[in-house]
């Protein structure tokens, strides 16, 4: 094989080294972009597990409050069944007393309606006595009337009627007294047999309280013993908890050791990539700038015409007295209440939506590879945006990240190389922010935007080829 000796005239970069390039810087942000996603949300799945852990550990500390609350529960049902027996017995013991003291009250009754029925058999008697006296009586006044007509030969006899008849007026005021004491003795004793009937029925009454009484102590006894015996349960599965809490809290160590060991891992893999993100886009704004690649070169003459036309409707507003270099560089950046993200304005914003965003909008337009055009100052100030990214804000953070970009301060690693750098360009590939969560992969021109003999900023041409 013949040697040809290196010709030095010979292009060292072609078309292919070039395109070669751009793709290893798109792919090397591409990757970082995914590694950072991966890295913040393993960092939220740690912290993540980290409040599982807390939970468990809360889950232990409930576990053995209830633990202890079952034990004191053990106690104090204990201590109420121990209440229970002893108020039964004393319920049944009183139960058994009043049952006597029914007993005694009925035999009581019993005796007084006997006593009654005599006391009405005496008054029976005393009623024939008392007939029979009358009878008594009678006869003594005849025996008077027949031994008055015998004379001295009746007057013994005479004697004796008149005893007879004494005997009958005082068997008479006997009967009577009888029948008086017999008739009180009647009266009370028909209302203490109605006093003992009444008692008697509510002696029955409170005997069938105390049977209730008795019936409810029972149950409250056996519903002690119930939740006894749930305690128990309960006891058994707390201690269950308390050992498959153990078990998941270890669990989550090891989990959360091994996450944290990947993402040490991971976040070393990221600063690599960053790194090598870096290097690939120095060598490809190096690559851009030779101007081998005459797709990125027709973007770059794009851009250029785009800061030319940026600068040009500023320097005549300022000419014409439509604004001042004060307001241009402002740096006294007010910050939008309750914007989120951050959002500020100055005295440049309402200018700057009137004449820089129509020609935002329009190169956007126009050009379909073209992603994003927009402009910031020398600390990465936006004073306006496109209309899609300038629009209201609604309080949702994914929404607002994508759509509310104009009044941001977007400053970064690459952005201060680009601020710093003093070449016509500036090329370079990055992950657009997008909603937050999402991004999109675009090559970027910077071009320095040079206002009246001063560095305003830059003006911003994101695309994909």
């Amino acid at each position: 094989m013949k040697y040809d000796p290196i010709n030095p005239a010979a292009p060292i970069l072609d078309q292919s080294v070039a395109s070669d390039c751009g793709e290893l810087a798109v792919g090397c942000s591409d990757a970082a972009g995914r590694i950072e996603r991966a890295t913040d949300q393993m960092g939220r799945q740690i912290a993540e597990l980290g409040r599982l852990e807390e939970y468990v550990v809360s889950l232990e500390a409930d576990q053995r409050q209830i633990a202890d609350s079952t034990d004191e529960a053990k106690i104090l049902s204990a201590r109420a069944c121990e209440q229970l027996d002893a108020g039964a017995e004393r319920v049944n013991a009183a139960v058994s007393e009043f049952r006597s003291v029914i007993d005694l009250v009925a035999r009581l009754g019993t005796h007084v309606t006997n006593f009654a029925a005599v006391m009405e058999q005496v008054q029976q008697v005393s009623q024939s006595i008392e007939q029979i006296a009358k009878t008594t009586n009678m006869l003594a006044l005849n025996a008077a009337i027949e031994a008055e007509r015998a004379g001295d030969a009746g007057r013994t006899f005479a004697v004796v009627a008149a005893e007879v008849k004494k005997l009958a007026q005082n068997t008479r005021g006997a009967t009577d007294e009888i029948r008086r004491s017999i008739g009180s003795l009647a009266a009370e004793a028909s209302g203490l047999v109605t006093e003992i009937q009444s008692g008697v029925e509510q002696s029955s009454r409170a005997e069938a309280q105390f049977e209730t009484i008795t019936d409810a102590l029972h149950d409250a006894t056996h519903l002690v013993a119930l939740l006894d015996d749930q305690s128990d349960r309960i006891a058994q599965s707390s201690a269950m908890v308390h050992a498959n809490g153990a078990k998941v809290r270890e669990a989550l160590n090891s989990v959360v050791t091994s996450v944290r060991d990947n993402s040490s891992t991971l976040v070393g893999t990221r600063d690599s990539i960053l790194s090598m993100e870096h290097v690939s886009n120095r060598m490809f704004n190096a690559v851009i700038s030779a101007g081998v690649s005459p797709q990125d070169s027709a973007i770059v003459a794009l851009a250029a015409k785009v800061r030319d036309e940026f600068v040009g409707l500023a320097e005549r507003a300022v000419a014409h007295g439509e604004l001042s270099m004060e307001q241009l560089f402002d740096t006294d950046y007010v910050r939008v209440p309750n914007s989120n993200p951050e959002r500020f304005r100055t005295t440049l914003c309402d200018w700057a939506d009137a004449h820089w965003r129509p020609l935002f909008d329009r190169i956007v337009a126009q050009h379909p590879e073209i992603k994003m055009s927009s402009a910031g100052d020398m600390n990465g100030f936006l004073p306006t945006h496109i209309t899609d990214c300038s629009r209201a804000p609604t309080g949702d953070l994914e929404h607002d990240t994508a759509h509310c970009r104009n009044g941001r301060l977007l400053y970064d690693e690459t952005d201060a190389a680009a601020k710093r750098s003093t070449a016509p360009f500036f090329m370079t590939v990055y992950r657009q922010e997008g909603d937050g969560i999402n991004y999109l992969t675009v090559r970027n021109v910077y071009m320095p935007a040079v206002i009246n003999g001063r560095r305003w900023g830059d003006v911003e041409v994101a695309y994909q080829l």
